[in-house]
């Protein structure tokens, strides 16, 4: 995997390792968007979904004599349905990344990527959307940290910020990692901007949900003193964790 040089500052060169997902900055570890918001706990909505795929790969084998493959296999379905998960989303970014770009990209073969690709285009298509950029790497000098925001536009004349997802449900970690990207952007643009959404995209359904976080900026400015409250915990355990 290759390695992106850019600089979101004249003085700086942000490199990010695709394959380790790690920035760095003249060989300084730089704090993700995503490991800060990683700080958060999630064990709730993790724990039933997990029980869930046990739970049904285990029923299809009732009746059959139960070994430790058996037992193997759906104590760890879990990781590979993620992992599964994991690569339609990123598959999905890359497909928008590229209509944005004006490649005019095929529409995918993969029946979940093709869904998610299509709820996008039925959000696109209910909305006057004019996108400024997509896929920047962002880096705030104020607070230390990187990240890659999706996509910046114009939503019906209004500046935004917005998060792409494909999961199954939006929890409010979200709401930090698109207040993270956003505090960055205007930290290195100086320009306010007036909403920031999450766009959830249905792999299954081929729909999509919105949500827009916005209230004259009051709610972003909430979600952001979380997000910096994430990245100094995760400071923190880095710093444990070389002692």
């Amino acid at each position: 995997m290759a390695t992106i040089k850019t600089k979101p500052y004249k003085d700086i060169t942000l490199e990010f390792e695709e394959e380790r997902h790690r920035f760095t900055i003249a060989g300084r570890n730089i704090i993700s968007v995503t490991g800060a918001t990683g700080m958060i706990d999630k064990s709730g909505p993790l724990m039933g979904w997990q029980e869930k795929l046990t739970r049904e790969d285990l029923m299809a084998d009732v009746g059959k004599i139960l070994t430790a493959e058996i037992i193997l296999r759906a104590t760890t379905i879990h990781r590979k349905k993620k992992q599964e998960a994991a690569d339609t989303g990123t598959l999905i970014h890359k497909w928008i990344n590229l209509y944005i770009e004006g490649k005019k990209p095929k529409i995918p073969d993969d029946e979940k990527v093709k869904n998610g690709v299509l709820a996008f285009m039925k959000w696109i298509d209910e909305n006057k959307i004019k996108f400024l950029k997509s896929e920047e790497y962002i880096y705030s000098k104020k607070h230390d940290y990187a990240g890659i925001l999706d996509i910046e536009a114009k939503i019906n004349s209004k500046l935004a910020i917005i998060d792409i997802k494909s999961s199954s449900g939006v929890y409010n970690e979200m709401r930090y990692q698109v207040a993270g990207y956003r505090g960055a952007k205007e930290e290195m643009t100086g320009k306010e901007y007036d909403e920031s959404w999450i766009i959830q995209l249905g792999k299954e359904t081929g729909e999509f949900n919105t949500y827009l976080i916005d209230e004259a900026g009051k709610q972003h400015k909430k979600d952001f003193k979380v997000f910096l409250g994430a990245l100094e915990i995760k400071r923190r355990e880095l710093e444990l964790k070389i002692k």
